[in-house]
């Protein structure tokens, strides 16, 4: 019987070491892309400006291949309804084309009810995705059909929710179909509050309100009233703009594509799937028009069907309406703000490797002086990680970084170390010593975030600080505790430095990846130095 027992056991140990050799490690840091359509108005044909259908469904086929487990679509207000082809089929062909898309949603907009409410109902009878509209009621106050007050879904191991609200602008058109529309800051939050109950680690607004602005906190209109009054939401979509809308309201971002399918809006997250939450959200837009694709055949076929009698692709035919679009002029704007500052040339890293961001200015790096790449880098991961203070050794960063575009081998020319990033908690007395230590040309000097120094960077350890306060003018308090993160090498003991002291130290990931996913999520890098270290 023992020896029973014992082969028993040993079979349960082998069958486990097996398991555990071949299973796959999940990489802490995921991209999630987020796309919407809205105000397509029906245009299903394709011209020479717009996409139509196919060609707009088949854009959408190649955004998926490029994140296929973390993409997902949903429709904007005012798809449905706009030109004759479309809306003598009551909006089928709309609807086809975003069963096509495979979106996840959709919000209506005021366009929407110029069906009746029959057909409306008939028309999310027909389709594969959720209509969501919160704040549109019933006599009781509860979400009238067909609509729903939000979803709540999986991308790349990230649970996802989705509300959907409409603006005021929809409150006549939806009343003579016989809906109620309430303010969305009346249902807003108790949603926002039951999808994070409910295991939501991402809150997006699918919106048809109105806004404008392109730039970070440059966002007006409509949508800033909702967002003073809601929080725990990560990004959000909007309607019925009229042309493109992408920024940012207090640190969300806010995005609308122009009209007709020429654009789709995009969300754009870095996700920490360990720690589950975001740790960058940028909103942006796609160019359909400048996009490879091909039309997706499938919905020919099914279009081919629905049109008999047309006598020609329905891609081919001329649009019912082109407008003469002013074009907004793009601006280059990084998601961090300008600041002023002298460059100079310093020795170039290999260029190799996917292509990740464009840097307007050299980001420079001397190991004994200034480093404009090792402060535009620490703030990254400041940002990111929603620290008071980020510290990595001098040594960490090898070479500048010219002007021009920033590739995958930019990153790891000028990271030579495969060092992980690390968040914990320091002490300002640990924070000082730290700094203390760091300043010394030998060993190049260490870079940070978060702080401002002036230094005596010739004198010995002990006496090379002269000042040291936080970035907000706030002096640095030696008994207070400050939430930080640091490279693993420090805590390594490379270059001398001691951290065995990081209190709740957590590794979060290889730094390389991290900051190939960020540089990849600001697109534009414009940095110039803020004068941070003194000496």
């Amino acid at each position: 019987m023992k020896k029973m027992l014992f082969l028993l056991l040993a079979l349960l140990v082998l069958s486990g070491t097996a398991l555990a050799r071949n299973a796959m490690p999940i990489k802490p840091l995921c991209e999630i892309d987020l796309y919407g359509v809205n105000d397509f108005q029906g245009h299903i044909t394709g011209s020479t400006a717009e996409p139509g259908a196919l060609r707009l469904a088949g854009a959408a086929d190649t955004l998926t291949k490029q994140n296929p487990y973390g993409t997902a679509f949903f429709g904007g207000g005012n798809n449905m309804a706009g030109t004759d082809e479309n809306d003598k089929r009551m909006g089928d062909p709309t609807i086809m084309m975003l069963n096509a898309m495979h979106i996840s949603a959709t919000v209506p907009g005021a366009k929407d009810f110029q069906y009746q409410a029959y057909n409306i109902a008939n028309q999310a009878a027909t389709s594969y995705f959720a209509y969501l509209a919160a704040n549109i009621v019933d006599a009781d106050g509860n979400t009238a059909s067909p609509y729903k007050p939000y979803l709540l879904f999986n991308r790349a191991g990230a649970e996802i929710g989705v509300i959907g609200l409409v603006g005021q602008d929809v409150a006549e058109p939806a009343k003579a179909r016989g809906y109620n529309v309430v303010p969305a800051a009346k249902v807003a939050q108790q949603c926002v509050n039951e999808l994070r109950n409910n295991g939501a680690k991402i809150v997006v607004l699918l919106t048809s309100l109105k806004g404008e602005g392109i730039g970070d906190k440059k966002i007006t209109g409509e949508i800033t009233a909702l967002l003073d009054q809601v929080t725990g939401v990560d990004a959000v979509f909007l309607a019925g703009t009229g042309k493109e809308v992408r920024g940012t309201y207090k640190n969300i971002p806010v995005v609308a594509a122009a009209p007709f399918g020429t654009q789709l809006a995009q969300i754009h997250f870095l996700y920490n799937r360990v720690d589950k939450k975001v740790l960058v959200g940028v909103a942006k837009t796609v160019d359909v028009m400048a996009l490879p694709y091909e039309e997706n055949k499938q919905l020919e076929k099914t279009y081919t069907r629905l049109m008999s009698g047309t006598g020609t692709r329905l891609g081919n035919l001329p649009p019912s309406y082109v407008p003469a679009q002013k074009k907004d002029k793009q601006s280059k704007t990084s998601i961090y703000q300008n600041v002023n500052g002298s460059v100079n040339e310093a020795p170039q890293p290999a260029s190799k490797g996917a292509k990740l961001a464009d840097n307007l200015t050299a980001l420079t790096n001397y190991p004994g002086g200034q480093s404009t790449l090792g402060e535009y880098f620490t703030d990254m991961v400041r940002k990111a990680y929603n620290c008071d203070i980020v510290l990595y050794p001098g040594s960490s960063f090898r070479y500048s970084v010219p002007a021009g575009d920033i590739n995958e081998g930019t990153i790891t020319s000028v990271m030579p170390y495969k060092d992980s990033i690390v968040t914990g908690q320091l002490t300002g007395s640990q924070i000082r010593a730290i700094i203390e230590h760091g300043l010394n040309p030998g060993t190049g000097l260490i870079r940070f975030s978060g702080l401002r120094v002036a230094a005596r960077i010739n004198n010995p350890e002990g006496s090379r600080i002269g000042s040291i306060e936080l970035e907000n003018g706030q002096k640095l308090q030696n008994d207070a505790t400050y939430v930080v993160a640091v490279s693993s090498r420090m805590v390594e003991g490379a270059d001398g430095y001691n951290l065995s002291y990081l209190a709740n130290a957590g590794n979060k990931g290889p730094a390389q990846d991290f900051f190939k996913f960020f540089l990849r999520y600001a697109k534009t890098v414009d940095y110039k130095g803020d004068g941070r270290l003194k000496f």
